[in-house]
């Protein structure tokens, strides 16, 4: 879950200059609400102040309005976030650039058990004998199976890539 938006409040001193001054009590709805929903700020590059008053010298009133929030589920998915306010240009407000950066594409692949593997008849015995050495420590034969495997498959199958989906059995 994520919330992104014109929320119409501050949370802390900092999201306000200018006007009159900063009081809790202005982001108690606001703090309850994100706490309850387990919602966090996630933060942002930028202009820290989203809106303005469109006034000029002590007149001049900004605040941070606008924010980006997310919940641990949307951390976990997207632990990479970055929110960018943009400059202002026909509103009173900022826009928001949200980047999503998955490190997946560039980091480790999911496991995939091609199909064409089980029907090959040397897999069982490649199996055994890569995995079968750890049997009593689950992830020394996980780990031992996969080290193995992408050069095994190199060997028999060509270019058919370990990390390319395909079949139903998954390891990561």
């Amino acid at each position: 879950m994520d919330f992104l938006g014109y929320l119409n409040e501050v949370t802390s001193p900092s999201d306000k200059s200018g006007g009159l001054k900063f009081r809790q009590s202005q982001c108690t709805n606001l703090n309850k609400l994100a706490e309850a929903a387990c919602m966090v700020d996630l933060g942002f590059s930028g202009n820290p102040f989203t809106w303005h008053n469109a006034r000029e010298g002590l007149s001049l009133i900004q605040e941070r309005l606008d924010r980006a929030m997310g919940n641990p589920s949307w951390l976990n998915t997207y632990p990479n976030t970055q929110v960018s306010y943009l400059a202002r240009t026909y509103s009173d407000h900022s826009p928001i650039l949200i980047s999503l950066f998955d490190n997946r594409k560039g980091g480790p692949y999911l496991f995939r058990c091609k199909a064409a593997w089980l029907e090959h008849c040397d897999f069982t015995s490649f199996f055994v004998n890569n995995w079968d050495l750890h049997n009593f420590d689950f992830l020394k034969g996980k780990n031992e199976f996969l080290a193995n495997v992408k050069n095994w498959n190199h060997n028999i199958f060509g270019n058919i890539a370990y990390h390319n989906i395909f079949g139903n059995i998954a390891y990561q």
